[in-house]
């Protein structure tokens, strides 16, 4: 059963984990919708993660590229529906969740 502890908990340990294999700063995490449940909201089913990537920097010219690693929380199974991150991400800047890298 959902509670708000297990929710946050779920949310960090994700987030912890995809922390230790980006290779660049903070991933950045995506609103979702939260499923009503009798008890207390429970989160989509699944939990997914995208690194991408930009050939050039955007805070520091002396770099080579930019990166930006997206979490988030969906209902629908990635593999089959494909990621619902098209409208998680449509209000998002560049410059406002990537960091610069070099080589």
């Amino acid at each position: 059963m959902a509670d708000p502890k297990i929710n946050q908990d779920i949310v960090a340990d994700f987030v912890h984990d995809i922390r230790q294999r980006a290779w660049q700063g903070k991933p950045y995490l995506l609103f979702c919708d939260i499923q009503d449940n009798a008890h207390y909201p429970a989160l989509p089913e699944y939990a997914c993660a995208v690194n991408l990537r930009f050939a050039e920097p955007v805070h520091h010219p002396d770099c080579l590229m930019s990166a930006a690693t997206l979490v988030w929380f969906q209902q629908q199974n990635p593999i089959l529906h494909g990621f619902e991150l098209t409208e998680l991400i449509r209000e998002l800047h560049w410059k406002d969740v990537a960091s610069d890298l070099s080589w």
